[in-house]
């Protein structure tokens, strides 16, 4: 008896391919929404880190009468001075996240400092990078101190470790700010662990001795012991920023010239801004984030809020400039509606 003919199951070339561009289109579709998902679960974190932040600085205030230093640095009104390469050893400049450690529950780090927290002038200590134990602390990563959206590592320079602001004629109330800060370069800089959080100095910089500039002060500013008790009688602490982001140097479109070390990152000033990109050599000085379009912040109630991005020469009332200025000094007793720069 003759067999049957089996036929044969399988795919045409052309069906194949069908199938291949089908899950392409698929993967195409589903790709941004599984980003967003990703996004909005970092940008959760990063929020919860920055609450976690003003907490425990809140926790420290309430231990001490005041809220931690924005860095240990020299004195506001000598900083002119003191803020050179060569006389930079001269004091600590452990930043304000060096403090909370403690409230962080980050003891072990913390206990194994060698730091001279005399809050009197002179300090008496040295730069924390000569120390091995504070070198040690300082290369350990801290993931409450990183914005899950950033990669703060590879860097093409180093790490900042140092931040710092002064009046170019202290007393005068016509004079400018300078603003500046020092880095380690790499292989060593990139060994230390880093950080997208700073305290926020204020306006253009942090007291240094001028009316004009004094009411623009924020918060963390050099040996600086603002309590919550101040804020709340001047500016009111949910008007008041606290702690902000920041990816620490020229961002997006290019290989980033710095990153920041949380040991060394202080406090950092709003007077460049929150551009959506910026590749200028200052851009280490600027509030940015890894986010598309806002800056995270938190403020002295304790909550977070995310900020508009922009950067822009306009100063006068109600700019964007403006509106930014007024969250970060606490007594420029400026209240005014921030929601033209809220998303």
């Amino acid at each position: 008896m003759p067999h049957a003919k089996q036929r044969r199951m399988g795919f045409t070339l052309i069906e194949l391919l069908v199938v291949i561009a089908i899950i392409a289109i698929l993967i195409g579709l589903l790709l941004p929404a599984v980003q967003k998902v990703r996004e909005a679960a970092s940008r959760m974190k990063c929020a919860n880190n920055l609450k976690q932040i003003a907490l425990a600085a809140m926790a420290y205030e309430s231990e001490r009468g005041y809220l931690p230093p924005g860095y240990l640095g020299c004195d506001s009104k000598q900083q002119q001075t003191y803020c050179t390469s060569g006389s930079l050893d001269s004091f600590p400049w452990a930043s304000m996240l060096v403090y909370i450690l403690p409230q962080m529950e980050e003891n072990k780090i913390y206990s194994i400092l060698k730091i001279n927290w005399a809050q009197t002038q002179p300090a008496g200590g040295t730069g924390w990078w000569n120390s091995a134990f504070n070198t040690l602390a300082a290369q350990t990563t801290i993931n409450s101190y990183l914005c899950p959206s950033d990669t703060a590592n590879g860097v093409t320079l180093g790490a900042n470790i140092v931040y710092f602001s002064y009046a170019t004629s202290p007393g005068d109330p016509n004079t400018t700010a300078t603003f500046g800060g020092f880095y380690f370069p790499n292989p060593f800089g990139d060994s230390l662990g880093k950080t997208n959080y700073v305290g926020i100095m204020g306006g253009p910089c942090g007291p240094i001795g001028t009316s004009n500039w004094d009411t623009m002060t924020g918060v963390y500013y050099s040996r600086s012991k603002v309590s919550l008790a101040e804020i709340t009688g001047a500016d009111g602490t949910s008007n008041t920023m606290m702690v902000g982001e920041s990816v620490g140097g020229m961002f997006p479109t290019r290989p980033r010239d710095t990153s920041i070390s949380w040991f060394g990152g202080g406090a950092a000033a709003v007077a460049y801004g929150m551009p959506e990109s910026d590749i200028t050599p200052t851009a280490y000085l600027a509030l940015s984030s890894a986010h598309q379009g806002y800056v995270n912040f938190a403020f002295c109630d304790g909550s977070v809020k995310a900020l508009k991005k922009g950067k822009s020469t306009d100063n006068g009332i109600g700019s964007y400039n403006y509106r930014l200025r007024q969250m970060a000094g606490y007594k420029d007793g400026r209240n005014d509606d921030v929601s033209s720069i809220s998303p």
